[in-house]
């Protein structure tokens, strides 16, 4: 699992994932590079949510690996915080959060 900022994804300009988009366009694979330009892993998009930074779950924080989703606050705010300074903006509890659920298709020969 993942969490992005939905601020920064329109900020960058790139494509915002949607969780009305079909499907099938979010089964999308992924190829997660290694240094030295081998395939480390495969992902495959399963679930992409956009919501408030104050709905993200205490499933999708133990997911990224958080003890709590307290902690799981406190890392993503002060990171987004800096993002959101990066932009001009300030983060508030109902800002966007790309929330993206995936698994692992391949791993690769370390």
């Amino acid at each position: 699992m993942q969490a992005n900022r939905g601020w920064h994804c329109s900020a960058v300009d790139r494509a915002t994932p949607s969780s009305h988009r079909h499907p099938a366009e979010q089964r999308r694979l992924l190829e997660q590079i290694q240094r030295r330009g081998r395939p480390a892993c495969v992902i495959e998009t399963v679930v992409v949510e956009i919501v408030p930074f104050e709905d993200v779950s205490a499933e999708f924080a133990a997911g990224e690996g958080e003890a709590s989703l307290e902690s799981w606050r406190r890392a993503h705010w002060a990171y987004i915080g800096r993002e959101c300074a990066r932009l001009g903006r300030e983060p508030t509890p109902t800002m966007p959060v790309v929330c993206e659920r995936f698994k692992v298709v391949y791993r690769g020969i370390p």
